[in-house]
């Protein structure tokens, strides 16, 4: 997951062709990984109607060429687009 640095007003500004390459996180049932709040998830609704999840009020999006679990080909693009890391929960 990534998210974009800039000033979003905890609305999506990635639509056309941004959103070709930085398609918009969406599912229907929010699974909230180990180690993190459920509380810290949510989601706003885009222009088109559908739902978009947020992390600490900030959309989620996926990045086209990550094809594999992992991949994070995204990371700095464009000196605004960074990876969201999820901390490793402690035994």
């Amino acid at each position: 997951m990534f998210k974009v640095d800039k000033p979003n007003n905890g609305t999506s500004a990635c639509y056309g062709n941004c959103a070709i390459n930085w398609p918009a996180f969406s599912t229907s049932k929010i699974t909230v990984p180990p180690g993190l709040s459920a509380s810290s998830f949510g989601t706003i609704t885009r222009k088109d109607g559908s739902k978009q999840v947020t992390y600490d009020g900030l959309p989620l999006y996926y990045f086209h060429k990550d094809l594999q679990a992992g991949n994070t080909l995204g990371q700095g693009v464009g000196t605004v687009w960074f990876a969201y890391t999820i901390p490793t929960p402690h035994a």
